[in-house]
């Protein structure tokens, strides 16, 4: 029995009818705009010869993707009222640090309190949870159908993208112009649009349809309209340009769509164009030692710190398509700022957690560092691979990186 074959037996009752070797699937997978193909090439023969690590996280990924398989699919129209346009097919959130003011009858305006989330912004009552979960489950089923081929896969994944880009009574309209409004304050803010940040989940999973010939020509068609409509609208609308403004993990996952959707739509120039901005971005982001300043300074400093490194990072590796090289850009001379120092900055606290000096609310420092900055130094040690890193910092990288960054880097 094909070691596929065995993942889906343990984490599913029902045995798919898999006949799957390594040479089917190195064909059928595409060149992705996100993802390095030939890496995912080497993971797929690893599985194949049943590398543990590997096989354990595509395990994990199949039961996450085995759960989404008999869930139900949301759409944006699935809320008691309409965003203030009227249109209940455009996207609503409500900023999640804003709170009432409790000193006002009607509490208006909310004030800000960093970090902390209202429960009231993450109800039915708005898109967001909905859209978490369309985004994040288009990337467990994403990961599953791209090293199984199993077919259960990509039909909730085509049932996800019918319902939130291709069916016009259901669809979400392209822009996230009432995304994060704050009541009493405005209807919407640029701040919403890092709501999107995982759309790389949604393009890689049209991207592999494609290939493997799930999707016909008019959906496609529909659903590059789309792309093509919210790039515009990232683009030329005022939040968007406010967003592309912002030094911090909102501007660079701002880079991160706005390069990834030139690239999926082979508008490679105006991808090259962006970069200097990026590298603009780069160059302000950090001090000469590679701390964030505008990160740490909040109140959850390993989180956004965390955040912002990953989308610099996988932004280096899109510049890659365009001939840009991110990695050995400086700012103030050859020993100056650099995307590299950012990383060499977690090392320290990859070995002593606890020496971590700036405040991380709602989860503790050293879980912190494990779940969300040992990712991030396993990504770049996968796509840029000659950093320098010490052999102790490197053991617990790999030994604490979660299943899909393990099977998609």
């Amino acid at each position: 029995m094909k070691i596929r074959q065995k993942i889906i037996a343990k984490s599913i009752i029902t045995l798919s009818s898999l006949c799957l070797s390594t040479n089917i699937l190195a064909s059928s997978i595409p060149d992705f705009t996100y993802y390095d193909s030939n890496r995912i090439r080497e993971i797929n023969k690893g599985i194949d010869s049943e590398d543990q690590t590997l096989v354990n996280a595509l395990e994990t990924i199949t039961i996450k993707a085995n759960k989404t398989l008999s869930s139900k699919v949301e759409s944006v129209i699935d809320k008691p009222a309409p965003a203030p346009s009227g249109d209940m097919n455009d996207y609503l959130s409500i900023s999640p640090y804003f709170w009432p003011d409790s000193e006002k009858e009607d509490g208006m305006p909310w004030l800000y309190r960093d970090g902390k989330i209202n429960p009231l912004t993450r109800g039915s009552n708005t898109d967001q949870v909905k859209a978490a979960r369309f985004l994040n489950n288009m990337g467990d089923l994403f990961v599953a159908y791209l090293h199984t081929d199993d077919d259960r896969y990509s039909k909730k994944m085509l049932d996800y993208i019918n319902t939130w880009i291709v069916n016009p009574e259901t669809r979400m309209n392209p822009n996230l112009s009432y995304a994060q409004g704050i009541p009493g304050r405005n209807d919407g803010s640029c701040f919403g649009i890092i709501e999107w940040k995982n759309i790389n989940n949604l393009i890689s999973s049209v991207e592999l349809l494609k290939h493997r010939n799930k999707l016909d020509e008019q959906s496609i068609d529909t659903i590059n309209n789309w792309f093509s409509e919210y790039l515009n609208w990232l683009i030329s609308s005022d939040l968007g340009r406010e967003e592309k403004t912002r030094l911090n993990n909102h501007g660079s996952w701002y880079d991160y769509q706005v390069i990834g959707l030139h690239l999926y739509l082979d508008k490679n120039d105006d991808a090259e164009k962006h970069l200097d901005f990026t590298k603009f971005r780069i160059g302000q982001q950090f001090n000469i030692d590679g701390m964030q300043h505008n990160e740490v300074t909040r109140t959850k400093s390993i989180s956004y710190s965390s955040m912002n490194l990953s989308a610099l990072i996988q932004i280096a590796y899109m510049a890659q398509k365009v001939d840009v090289n991110l990695w050995d850009w400086t700012y103030l001379g050859d020993d100056g700022i650099r995307l590299e120092k950012g990383i060499s900055y977690l090392y320290p606290y990859i070995l002593e957690p606890n020496s971590w000096e700036y405040q991380q609310i709602n989860m503790p420092i050293d879980r912190a560092i494990k779940t969300l900055a040992t990712p991030v130094v396993y990504k770049a040690l996968q796509t840029k691979g000659d950093i320098n890193i010490p052999d102790k910092v490197k053991s617990i990288v790999y030994k604490n990186t979660d299943a899909k960054t393990i099977l998609l880097y």
